[in-house]
């Protein structure tokens, strides 16, 4: 995103130089353009609705520009690029999804991010609201009814874009708008918003068959009282930020209830029997130094062991971790269960790239080594055969539904033999979001916070090298900010002699 707001100011200040160049109507966009970047800085960025417009001007509005000034062949090179790969990301899609995933996760009602003011959910300059204009909630809500959302949530959607549409301005767009409210009202059940939307759309478009004969249609519903036309119908759905309750504003992925509802969990709902085997103390680990320098440790689950340990990384080592891996992200992959291979999923939306180890001795290659090892001290494992550090991104929305790290017995993929499975994983946070972003495990029901330089640690599988199904886990979307964090996997091979397995299942197990 930061990458993307730099290149914009550049595109803008060539551009500014052949003023003279562009056409009326590309002006008008520039216009636009310069009217939503009023708030152009690293830090604005952390507010979700200005990601999603910079993500949208570069699908709908730059296109036209260049368009514009092709045959000048006046613009940097880099333009074309970028608004390529941005086209094949299909980033306002993206940046849609984003908005809506948040909402159902989160249960915020259309009309805050409407108007940017996100305050209850996270600090922010009121001065600096950004806002959606009346086309880009039409377009979440339709975006929402494409996904089979519920017609309560498009309904909301269009509510809002109605009420900030002017139809002196955009009629086509105030069409559009009126009537996908009305006939979403009348998927839920409300006759009389309908009859209302129709009307006026039929005073706008005479003509119009269509609208003229669902004036008369619903005119007769009415008249006949077919419908309940209690005024509960028409309230839309209730978002509560306050509770964990869904009941009015369901997932349409009955799957991820569950998931949905421990990221809303500001804290966990434990049992005085487990909450009793948990606690935080200062771990020593498997090395002489840390016995001087011990790390502050939290046990988060006690079967299977999930722990969070504090201050592993410092400012300067983060730093330098996502300016190593920036310039390498590319849209995260996962293994399909059914085929093996890598793909890309709607499920899982970041942003990766591996950091190898290079060996020649320079700082940055320096501290990845010292991260591994310090990772070998605090496990008690060799790394031998760990994977390469995996640096995500997670931006607007961001998120990783529920997920193993490591291969099941039912799945078409898995590890080659030389490596063996995943054995445990290591997750750093390497930078903060303002809000969201947790990694929450859905068996004991917890939710581990996003706490910069702090890890998470746990084993994958049970003592005899079987599945621990208990691990299912997933990442939470991104509301506020930007998510950055590091994985390191360490699989079987190699570690025969540091965790060996054993013939009970539960003998012994998940200590770290």
């Amino acid at each position: 995103m930061e990458q993307l707001l730099e290149l914009e100011s550049h595109f803008l200040k060539e551009v500014s130089k052949y003023k003279d160049l562009i056409p009326s109507e590309s002006k008008k966009t520039l216009g636009h353009i310069d009217r939503d970047r009023k708030n152009g800085s690293r830090d604005d960025l952390l507010h979700p609705i200005n990601q999603f417009k910079l993500m949208k001007r570069f699908e709908i509005d730059w296109p036209k520009i260049e368009k514009a000034l092709t045959n000048q062949n006046i613009l940097d090179h880099r333009l074309g690029e970028v608004l390529e790969r941005v086209k094949n990301g299909k980033a306002y899609e993206t940046a849609q999804d984003g908005i809506l995933r948040i909402q159902r996760t989160y249960n915020i009602e259309p009309q805050a991010f409407q108007s940017g003011d996100l305050e209850f959910h996270f600090e922010w300059d009121e001065n600096r609201h950004p806002t959606l204009d009346a086309n880009e909630c039409f377009d979440i809500g339709r975006r929402a009814y494409l996904e089979e959302a519920p017609n309560k949530l498009v309904r909301d959607w269009m509510r809002v874009a109605e009420k900030i549409a002017d139809p002196n301005v955009d009629e086509d767009l105030y069409i559009d708008i009126v009537d996908h409210f009305g006939f979403t009202s009348s998927k839920i059940g409300d006759t009389k918003t309908p009859l209302k939307s129709y009307k006026k759309l039929a005073l706008l478009r005479p003509h119009n068959d269509r609208f003229r004969q669902n004036v008369e249609y619903y005119t007769k519903m009415i008249d006949k009282n077919r419908y309940q036309l209690g005024e509960n119908n028409l309230e839309g759905t209730t978002f509560d930020p306050l509770t964990t309750t869904s009941a009015d504003n369901p997932s349409w992925r009955t799957d991820k209830k569950e998931y949905e509802k421990l990221c809303r969990q500001t804290q966990a709902n434990l049992k005085p029997e487990d909450q009793a085997k948990l606690s935080c103390f200062y771990w020593s680990g498997y090395h002489p130094y840390l016995i001087w320098q011990p790390y502050k440790a939290e046990m988060l689950w006690h079967s299977p062991q999930i722990v969070q340990f504090y201050d592993i990384l410092n400012d300067k080592e983060m730093d330098a971790i996502i300016a190593m891996g920036r310039p390498q992200l590319k849209w995260a992959t996962v293994q399909d269960p059914e085929t093996g291979n890598l793909i890309n999923a709607d499920y899982r939306i970041s942003e990766s790239a591996w950091l190898k180890p290079t060996g020649n001795g320079l700082d940055n290659d320096q501290i990845i080594q010292k991260y591994r090892k310090r990772i070998s001290m605090i496990t008690g494992l060799t790394m031998e055969r760990a994977e390469d550090v995996q640096l995500a991104n997670y931006g607007i929305g961001g998120q990783y539904e529920p997920h193993f790290d490591h291969a099941t017995e039912h799945d078409a993929g898995g590890f080659d033999e030389e490596d063996g499975n995943r054995l445990a994983t290591w997750l750093s946070y390497i930078e903060q979001p303002l809000m969201g972003g947790g990694t929450v495990f859905l068996e004991p029901g917890i939710q581990a916070e996003p706490v910069r330089g702090s890890a998470v640690f746990w084993y994958n599988l049970l003592r005899d090298g079987s599945s621990d199904y208990r691990t299912r886990h997933a990442a939470c979307p991104v509301v506020a900010g930007e998510k950055w964090v590091s994985n390191i996997w360490l699989h079987e091979r190699g570690e025969e002699f540091t965790r060996p397995c054993l013939t009970e299942i539960y003998s012994e197990m998940n200590n770290i």
